[in-house]
């Protein structure tokens, strides 16, 4: 009796598994973070809005899809991009952040709650991996880790 009902249950998950995908849910997008900077020159430079935090660096740019070369070198250029707001850069935020990297293998230093050394690394090799050199935390890759709501808009 056991041994019937160890199989039957043993073919029921079986079967669940070759059941198709639900086209319901769909797999996690990788986020690139170049598609949320503005290059100067390329376009305007939004006024920010009431809440919207924007830096500004200096960085090297290369053209979309491309690595650097000797064909595709890097040129020096200014990017524009959000941030999120000094006033959401608490200790709880950063710990926050601390956290999340360490769960995707970017951070292995103490969570201190402080943007400290160990942490920009983290964020630049973060952000490095999604397409963005950049040790500053932009509001896009800090919605990827889900800190941050994303507006609806923007689904």
């Amino acid at each position: 009796m056991i041994l019937r009902a160890a199989t039957s249950l043993l073919l029921l998950i079986s079967l669940a598994a070759c059941q198709p995908k639900s086209p319901l849910v769909k797999p996690p997008q990788k986020t690139d973070l170049l598609a949320s900077v503005i290059v100067e020159g390329t376009a305007p430079i939004p006024e920010p809005a009431e809440g919207e935090c924007w830096d500004s660096r200096s960085a090297n740019l290369v053209p979309p899809g491309r690595a650097p070369s000797a064909n595709t070198p890097a040129t020096p250029g200014t990017i524009h991009f959000r941030v999120p707001c000094p006033e959401v850069m608490t200790p709880e935020f950063l710990a926050s952040l601390q956290r999340a990297l360490q769960a995707r293998g970017f951070f292995r230093g103490a969570v201190t709650g402080a943007m400290d050394a160990p942490t920009q690394q983290a964020v630049r090799a973060y952000q490095q991996s999604l397409g963005l050199d950049l040790p500053v935390l932009t509001l896009a890759a800090a919605q990827s880790l889900g800190l941050v709501p994303v507006a609806r808009a923007d689904l």
